[in-house]
């Protein structure tokens, strides 16, 4: 198969709590992912790893021969979603750890119910938490520029930490995402803004598209979500005929943001102002259009 897959699933839980749960999110969502109970040999085919190494009593610890391979996959630009409930403080360092800008702090924390966080791309979001035992013995705190996504709503304690490095990107938390609850939120709109965040790049067969197949390298929005103002950037690998439009999720087009004409190789950023078409908080689609490819991403405005 050409190209990287989107996701591998490390199931590395003996009770295996949380595995099915992301692979349902995963599958809700029409995400390729490939399943694992054992520690993978080879990473390198795939975009994104989501490890899973349990609670308290049933756990597994990474040695540190794993977690320099693990270390090594985000060096050469993984990304890499793990949760534990020992990992960040009890168990013992390798050089993983470090790689996720997390500190910790001796509060405990009760996580029945968690939230997510305003102004980055859980906003809005509430899961229960059907975890047996909900608890944490310590805290997270995100080393700058890492940032909190989720939190206990209880006492407003992070759980969940993401981090841009520029080169790889990381996501670490001390809860198990299998066990949050469909209802007011659902783990698949969670699991689909974890993606994003990741920058996981799909063709329609879910295998990241091969070299000779693309001009455009990368897409992103920013701020994302954002209130009143967000730009656009687009890098071309050549010169190419580009066309962008904004959709509402009914599919109805809110605006030709870029008339589809020849751009220059290289990096072409874009300002899209909603306010101009008076438009509501919520989820926008931009969809750029090139000689070879179709790249489609979510904005969050916000009220």
């Amino acid at each position: 198969m050409v190209g990287k897959k989107p996701v591998l699933i490390v199931d590395l839980d003996p009770n295996h709590e949380s595995g099915p749960g992301i692979i349902e999110a995963l599958d809700e969502l029409e995400i390729y992912n490939y399943y694992t109970r054992a520690f993978p040999g080879s990473v390198e085919n795939y975009q994104s790893l989501f490890i899973s190494l349990g609670t308290q009593l049933a756990y597994y610890e990474l040695t540190i021969d794993e977690g320099a391979f693990l270390a090594d996959y985000l060096i050469d630009g993984g990304k890499i979603y793990l949760e534990g409930r020992r990992i960040w403080r009890t168990d013992q360092v390798t050089p993983l750890q470090p790689m996720f800008n997390i500190d910790t702090e001796n509060t405990p924390a009760l996580y029945y119910v968690v939230e997510g966080i305003d102004s980055t791309f859980t906003e809005g979001m509430s899961f229960q938490n059907l975890a047996n035992s909900p608890i944490s013995f310590y805290s997270l705190v995100p080393i700058a520029p890492a940032f909190d996504i989720l939190r206990s709503q209880e006492d407003s304690i992070s759980c969940a930490v993401a981090y841009d490095a520029g080169d790889y990107k990381t996501i670490g938390a001390v809860i198990e995402f299998g066990q949050l609850m469909d209802d007011t939120s659902r783990k698949a709109d969670l699991m689909e803004q974890i993606l994003f965040f990741f920058d996981i790049k799909l063709s329609t067969i879910g295998i990241e598209e091969p070299e000779e197949n693309r001009n455009v390298s990368s897409v992103y929005s920013f701020p994302n979500p954002f209130r009143n103002e967000a730009t656009i950037s687009f890098s071309l690998e050549q010169e190419s005929k580009i066309s962008l439009n904004i959709y509402n999720m009914n599919g109805q087009l809110i605006e030709n943001l870029l008339p589809e004409r020849k751009y220059t190789k290289g990096i072409h950023y874009f300002k899209w102002n909603p306010g101009a078409e008076g438009l509501h908080g919520g989820i926008y689609l931009y969809r750029l259009v090139s000689d070879k490819q179709v790249v489609t991403g979510k904005m969050i405005l916000l009220n």
